[in-house]
């Protein structure tokens, strides 16, 4: 079930980060259909479309949630699998297929970045918190309470 305190407003780090992270969903997409159709009988390109179909069908659940926590897991999955996709390419000598995925990975990454950041501007809070009762108790608040409390029991 989603919690309301999770829900994302729309903002620009939200919309950036969900149009990045679509395009690089995209893009993945795109190079495993090709891999797919270029080297039909290889199972690692059908394994690919998998795992490029999943990705972008957990981006689209999490934007369609608005869930923050989900937006967020599914552009650090995208960020990682590209990231991996970078480090394949670089092990296989090809400067295309570094690039490439280095590029999309960390543009996923700073739109994440961008994203927390504003999640954390956005959220209530105070020194210490919400409190109880409504009021918002400070560390001094608390040590002065622990301090009553065992000077009472003596």
């Amino acid at each position: 079930m989603l919690n309301k305190s999770d829900t994302v407003t729309v903002g620009r780090a939200a919309v950036l980060l969900v149009v990045v992270a679509s395009i690089n969903a995209l893009i993945s997409n795109l190079f495993a259909i090709a891999y797919v159709f270029a080297t039909p009988s290889d199972p690692t390109a059908g394994y690919a479309l998998v795992r490029a179909v999943v990705l972008a069908v957990v981006l689209v659940v999490a934007v369609s949630r608005r869930s923050a926590t989900a937006i967020v897991v599914s552009g650090l999955a995208l960020t990682l699998a590209q990231a991996g996709d970078a480090v394949v390419g670089f092990h296989g000598g090809s400067l295309p297929t570094t690039i490439g995925p280095l590029v999309i990975a960390l543009a996923t990454l700073v739109c994440l970045i961008g994203f927390q950041r504003s999640l954390r501007s956005a959220a209530p809070h105070d020194e210490g918190g919400w409190g109880i009762d409504g009021h918002a108790n400070t560390s001094a608040d608390i040590v002065a309470s622990a301090r009553a409390a065992l000077q009472g029991k003596r």
